[in-house]
């Protein structure tokens, strides 16, 4: 994988690599920490075992260390997703690589209500997380209720 990335950011124009390459680097860098501390092939290998062994196969099967912590996540809507995975990783939120230290006034993302330009701390997760949670009970309720 590290001589694909470095690959691609050779490939990349110069203001390309200047505008990505070191929020790249810190990406690439969680990425192969979570790998390695990922579950080993036998993990997989048995649950396919028991997926084709099976007389009743389910639809989905969860494997390894995180799976089921990542399919809680999957049921995130999209904004929320995206700033959870912004803050594994240690990504920017979008538009502040552009520079904003000049004295704007601070923005938000409408989706979410996190805060635009600045990193996320686990608590702007968490209450995007609860926020959203809340917004889909709301709605369900008002479905059900109709």
């Amino acid at each position: 994988m590290s001589r694909d990335a470095a690959a691609a950011m050779v490939s990349a124009s110069p203001e390309g690599r200047a505008l990505y390459q070191a929020t790249f680097a810190t990406m690439l860098e969680v990425m192969n920490h979570r790998e390695g501390n990922g579950s080993p092939p036998d993990v997989a290998a048995v649950t396919i075992v028991r997926a084709l062994t099976a007389s009743r196969p389910r639809t989905v099967y969860l494997t390894g260390k995180d799976s089921r912590r990542l399919a809680v996540l999957s049921l995130l809507p999209t904004p929320v997703l995206d700033a959870a995975k912004r803050h594994v990783f240690g990504l920017p939120a979008p538009g502040s690589l552009t520079g904003s230290d000049n004295g704007e006034e601070e923005r938000s993302c409408p989706e979410s209500g996190l805060p635009a330009g600045r990193s996320l701390t686990g608590r702007h997760v968490v209450d995007a997380v609860r926020r959203s949670a809340k917004h889909a009970l709301v709605k369900a309720l008002k479905v059900r209720d109709s």
